[in-house]
């Protein structure tokens, strides 16, 4: 069991940290302009299908070939949909708050209160 808590926590980790990479270039974009280079959309689409195809590789190593297409169909799926909407969330909590900040301390405290 021990060995299991240990590889989730690293596959965790791995993925905390592509997604860190991912919001880096994501803020990178808005300090010089609005579009993609080829391959920054490539980069930028292709991590979000290898942090959980990596997740489903280790998972299949872990715990073996029973039930492992099922088991990787599971971790890629939701792992492909729950990163954009996670990227999605920190924007949409995020921007506002960056916007109140630059405004008024006032409404960025009072925002802050509300979250």
């Amino acid at each position: 069991m021990k060995k299991a808590l240990l590889i989730l926590c690293a596959v965790g980790g791995y993925c905390l940290l592509e997604l860190g990479f991912l919001l880096g270039m994501l803020t990178s974009i808005f300090w010089r302009s609005t579009v993609l280079r080829a391959h920054e959309e490539i980069l930028f689409w292709g991590q979000l299908l290898i942090i959980p195809g990596l997740a489903a590789l280790l998972s299949r190593i872990t715990y073996g070939s029973e039930n492992w297409l099922r088991r990787a169909l599971l971790i890629i799926v939701l792992g492909a949909a729950l990163a954009p909407a996670l990227i999605t969330l920190i924007i949409v909590v995020g921007v506002p708050l960056g916007w109140a900040f630059s405004v008024s301390k006032a409404l960025f405290s009072v925002m802050v209160q509300l979250n």
